[in-house]
């Protein structure tokens, strides 16, 4: 990066210590950028040019926060993150309406557990009697996004023969399928993030992570967060040993919510 000689680099994460804001200083001066700019944490960006300070008190999105970055970097900006799909992937997703003979009449309900970050997945139990629940309910056509964890697809083959599995992991083809749902059940992660730019309602399962910081951008009247806070959330661990945020969300906190969005 330092024989490429840019002159500015920006940075999106937190800095979540002292110790991440003098590693990422030192990165910095080795790149040998003519501007640093980022986002603030508390007092740890001493070493920005140019900054917006985090609103740790969660009245901010993030969204508003990197608008605000890069309108003080010189870009303009625009409060809209909606995106266009391709023509190929709306296909995808007829097609596969079709196969399934999915029809206009039904409630089309995405359901998504995989993450990077396994701190963010709901328990797949919980996550398996959700889907119990919801396959028993009268013209509503259940579809898993699910391609990593081989033993909850054969889980679910096993005991629903009607659930449609997403197991390719091609984002753009959930994107297309998403589009067309109903609702979207989604922990935090990109698909929600795609749900809200594609204005699908959602209902977002938040564990280790900031739902008023990171959740989905998009009207309030089309988005439920499940959120159980205890003495260790927003921790914004990869790993946790525990799982104590996600203990206290429950199947029927999920069903409360998708019957609150249907009334809107």
């Amino acid at each position: 990066l330092r024989k490429e000689k840019y002159d500015m680099i920006v940075n999106l994460r937190p800095l979540v210590s002292v110790t991440a804001a003098i590693k990422m200083a030192f990165i910095f001066w080795i790149i040998g950028v003519k501007y640093k700019s980022g986002i603030e944490t508390g007092n740890l960006g001493f070493f920005y040019d140019i900054k917006v300070k985090e609103d740790i008190g969660g009245k901010k999105h993030e969204v508003k926060l990197y608008s605000e970055l890069a309108k003080k970097i010189g870009f303009k900006t625009k409060n809209d993150i909606s995106i266009k799909l391709d023509k190929k992937n709306i296909n995808f997703a007829d097609k596969l309406f079709k196969k399934y003979k999915i029809n206009k009449s039904d409630k089309i309900i995405v359901m998504n557990n995989e993450s990077k970050w396994e701190a963010r997945k709901w328990d797949r139990n919980k996550y398996l009697k959700l889907i119990e629940v919801l396959s028993k309910r009268t013209r509503i056509r259940l579809i898993v996004n699910i391609f990593k964890d081989e033993g909850l697809i054969n889980l679910i083959k096993s005991k629903h023969k009607n659930i449609i599995i997403l197991g390719n992991g091609d984002i753009k083809n959930i994107a297309g399928v998403v589009s067309k749902a109903n609702v979207l059940i989604t922990n935090d992660t990109g698909i929600m993030h795609i749900g809200a730019a594609l204005n699908t309602p959602i209902i977002g399962i938040f564990g280790p992570t900031n739902p008023f910081l990171t959740g989905p951008y998009i009207s309030r009247d089309k988005a439920r967060i499940i959120y159980k806070k205890v003495d260790c959330s927003q921790c914004n661990n990869v790993k946790c040993n525990t799982m104590r945020c996600f203990k206290n969300i429950e199947v029927g906190d999920v069903i409360k919510a998708y019957k609150s969005l249907l009334k809107k």
